[in-house]
């Protein structure tokens, strides 16, 4: 009774990490969504809206953050994230990546 089994300061923070690190918020998930894809002979390049207000049409390989444009179709992108592939249709729904892992994050909890 002197000890209740529940209270937090029953015994030393054992997890790894911080109390910080395992409290905080998860990151946003990146959305991307295809405006717009342009074929012009051999070039392609795509228009993808991922919230960052950037304006530019990306070819094969360019990309922003952690995530690269793997393929253009005419009516789907094929884009790379950290080895997974995920595909976004154009006018179609968005493709929905998983957020960048925390810098600080210790080495075993890193993905």
């Amino acid at each position: 009774m002197q000890r209740p089994l529940f209270d937090p300061g029953r015994r030393a923070w054992t997890a790894q990490g911080s109390r910080d690190l395992i409290q905080r918020p998860d990151p946003a998930a990146p959305v991307l969504v295809v405006r717009g894809i342009r074929l012009d002979g051999g070039e392609a390049r795509t228009f993808i809206d991922d919230g960052s207000g950037d304006r530019t049409w990306l070819a094969t390989g360019e990309g922003r953050g952690d995530w690269r444009i793997a393929a253009i179709a005419p009516e789907r992108v094929t884009v790379s994230q950290r080895g997974v592939s995920y595909q976004a249709e154009f006018l179609g729904a968005p493709a929905t990546l998983r957020p960048a892992p925390f810098a600080d994050a210790p080495v075993a909890l890193r993905r």
